[in-house]
């Protein structure tokens, strides 16, 4: 804890209760899964909490839906279009995202949760980075169709990275897919492709992780 053994005679005990009441259930279960590999040794701290919250999961994880999710509920009234004008950036994006199912099992059958977080977070930076390369806020004004794919394939990929989450952080995900109008689906890597979200009509939004100053 700190840098410190933790011990009695140092006083220095943490109460998993105490953390998550303050900072929240499935931040610390994110935190103590991507920070210590299974089984090992690792150093607590709340500034590393911290940042990990602010930096993955508000930053990373958070902006992603807030951002894509609030422009189709400002510009298409709150309706994720249906596919269209796919080009090899989206198909790619989605191959990838379809590796992390087959690459998870032996990471899983060996243990090595944090490495599968890592494969599920290189997705979410990898959306992230789609998102802001495409520019959809300039795609609203010149090019309304490939904005519509744009933000179909966005919400595809984030409702993957929903169900990839939930063995992590089962009431964010739940979060997620009900922001997506999914929250009654079947949620395991073998329905991944089962659930199609042409036309769906989006839920009001809710803020994922609010940022500790």
């Amino acid at each position: 804890n700190e840098g410190n053994k933790i011990s009695k005679s140092l006083g220095n005990v943490i109460d998993p209760i105490n953390i998550i009441s303050e900072y929240g259930l499935d931040q610390f279960r994110y935190f103590i899964l991507r920070e210590v590999p299974f089984g090992n040794d690792g150093d607590f701290s709340i500034k590393a909490l911290v940042n990990r919250i602010n930096n993955d999961l508000s930053n990373d994880l958070g902006n992603l839906c807030q951002r894509s999710l609030s422009m189709i509920h400002k510009n298409l009234d709150s309706i994720i279009p249906s596919k269209c004008l796919h080009t090899s950036i989206e198909s790619e994006l989605i191959k990838r995202s379809e590796s992390i199912i087959d690459e998870s099992i032996a990471l899983m059958n060996n243990q090595k949760i944090h490495e599968y977080i890592k494969l599920v977070w290189d997705l979410i930076n990898d959306t992230n980075k789609y998102f802001n390369d495409q520019k959809p806020w300039e795609l609203l004004k010149n090019d309304i169709d490939r904005f519509k794919a744009v933000m179909n394939n966005t919400c595809e990929l984030i409702k993957r990275i929903a169900i990839f989450i939930y063995p992590i952080m089962p009431d964010t995900s739940y979060k997620i897919l009900d922001m997506l109008n999914l929250g009654e689906i079947e949620i395991s890597f073998s329905s991944i492709n089962k659930h199609e979200l042409d036309n769906i009509k989006i839920n009001p939004l809710s803020q994922l992780f609010p940022r500790i100053d």
